[in-house]
């Protein structure tokens, strides 16, 4: 979730006297350059971009056009409810012609009912054309409200709504000037915020912070 600017490798964190976040392109595989970066001063870059005005809130925000995407999951899903309800129907018809007995018939078309209820499930969260999908002004709102609630939230709270809100966290890192002394670490910039795309899923995220 939380992304290296520099290679793209995911960042993780680990502890080192203070906790700290280092891309795994650097620690695994040695091809980047990215510095370790202190937990802390990331909480603190995080907060200070939901307290930007609107107009740079917008400029982080990045919100990927997957109509595509979601049409052709929309389109297999219907297919997959389409292709179970075919074969109950045949389940029904064996029944009546004396080809499976009625515990048989009930056995499958439990096992098809329960999968059908799973693919119906998924297809209605899938978001319903762009009203119900999040535009940057929506979520820079949002996030311009979150802000006061995650000053007050306790550090489980904080890293729960961030990983269940954003997809993707863009980050890169500037070192002190000079000869870094104790205590100075590399300075967080959060360079992009990539939201989940469902609406009603974003809602339901808001109001539960609101209640913690």
């Amino acid at each position: 979730m939380l992304k290296c600017v520099r290679c793209g490798k995911a960042m993780v964190g680990f502890s080192r006297g203070a906790r700290f976040c280092r891309c795994t392109g650097r620690s695994n595989v040695g091809t980047c350059n990215m510095p370790a970066i202190h937990s802390g001063r990331l909480e603190q870059a995080f907060l200070a971009a939901l307290d930007y005005d609107s107009d740079q809130m917008r400029k982080l925000i990045d919100v990927p056009d997957r109509s595509d995407e979601i049409k052709s999951r929309r389109e297999a899903l219907e297919a997959e409810i389409e292709q179970i309800r075919k074969r109950k129907k045949k389940w029904q018809t064996a029944y009546a012609d004396d080809v499976i007995s009625l515990d048989d018939l009930w056995e499958r078309t439990r096992e098809d009912a329960e999968k059908e209820k799973e693919l119906s499930q998924e297809f209605a969260a899938l978001p319903q054309g762009r009203s119900n999908v999040w535009t940057r002004e929506m979520i820079a709102e949002v996030l311009a409200d979150a802000r006061e609630a995650l000053l007050s939230a306790d550090e489980a709270g904080k890293k729960a709504f961030i990983r269940e809100f954003f997809e993707r966290i863009t980050v890169d890192a500037q070192k002190p000037k000079g000869k870094p002394a104790p205590g100075r670490y590399s300075m967080p910039v959060i360079l992009e915020l990539v939201p989940r795309q469902s609406k009603s899923y974003l809602c339901s995220l808001n109001g539960s912070l609101w209640r913690s």
